[in-house]
């Protein structure tokens, strides 16, 4: 199998191999990795993942559909979900309008669908219009940005915050200033 994904030959893969073993073999590997860390391109079932990797893989849209479809259905524990969410769902969103219907389409009928997408970053990869879609597709919160930044990130926004947290109330205070100011030149 792996020669044949080596050298683009993907007709000839799925003549040899259906798209359900090539998800399995994918899922497999996954397993290995969770549980053993990198089982590295030797591994008897890195061909399917490799496919995945190739872009001549993913310039066929049917082929990438079914094998998503596949792919869903061999997932099994939140890990897989997760795993296949990361690797496969967040290549598969883009801006393109056909592949965005499909993939809320496919999640509408289908929670494994669903938790296919759960894991999946786009909050900020994509815009936000198609990041609410896929999150509504999901029928779950996606993680966002902030989840994922760095110390320094976090010091610059808890900064920011302080900042407006201050200015509203040196705007409060000011506000006050005037009107008691006003009050007391009405009085006089």
């Amino acid at each position: 199998m792996q020669r044949l994904v080596d050298d683009g030959r993907f007709g000839d893969l799925l003549r040899a191999v259906t798209l359900t073993e090539v998800a399995q073999a994918w899922m497999r590997y996954q397993h290995r990795y969770q549980a053993d860390g990198d089982p590295g391109i030797h591994d008897p079932d890195w061909w399917a993942v490799d496919a995945w990797m190739a872009v001549e893989w993913w310039a066929d849209e049917n082929r990438v559909r079914a094998g998503l479809l596949e792919l869903v259905a061999a997932a099994e524990t939140d890990a897989d979900f997760g795993t296949l969410g990361a690797a496969i769902m967040e290549l598969f969103v883009t801006d393109d309008e056909r592949r965005l219907g499909w993939l809320e389409q496919q999640a509408a009928h289908s929670e494994p669908f669903h938790r296919s997408l759960r894991n999946v970053h786009i909050w900020g990869e994509q815009s936000d219009v198609i990041a609410q879609r896929v999150e509504a597709a999901a029928a779950a919160r996606l993680p966002r940005p902030a989840a994922t930044l760095n110390a320094e990130q976090v010091a610059t926004r808890d900064a920011a915050t302080r900042l407006r947290q201050s200015a509203a109330a040196l705007r409060a205070f000011w506000e006050n200033l005037d009107r008691d100011w006003g009050d007391a030149t009405d009085e006089h």
